[in-house]
């Protein structure tokens, strides 16, 4: 069992890595888009519904107000938009040191640990 000093370095540790992946120093976005699946296509007609709906990082971190600290880029987005939205409300959270919500998208467990720190 591991004691509880290294349970807290991993904790830490895996909140920096995932904030780091997605706070960035800036740089450009790319904008999503979406065009015409080809007429000779086998792909499902709902596969293509949903990617005509996807939402592109840029318009959702406006529409959502997400702190402009964070940093998404599109190519390692998730591929549904409910997916982004969740994302950029979790690191939003963690931005803005909002323990209210970010406290209620992590496991009791690491709130416990958190809890701790």
């Amino acid at each position: 069992m591991m004691n509880r000093d290294m349970t807290k370095a991993m904790t830490i540790g895996s909140m920096i890595g995932l904030t780091s992946f997605l706070i960035g120093c800036g740089g450009g976005e790319e904008e999503v888009v979406n065009r015409p699946a080809p007429r000779n296509s086998t792909a499902a007609p709902e596969a293509a519904t949903a990617r005509a709906r996807l939402v592109s990082v840029s318009a959702l971190m406006q529409e959502m107000g997400i702190d402009a600290r964070i940093s998404l880029p599109e190519n390692k987005a998730p591929g549904s938009t409910e997916q982004r939205r969740a994302v950029l409300s979790f690191f939003d959270a963690v931005v803005r040191s909002d323990d209210s919500s970010f406290s209620s998208m992590i496991t009791d467990a690491d709130q416990y640990e958190l809890g701790q720190l």
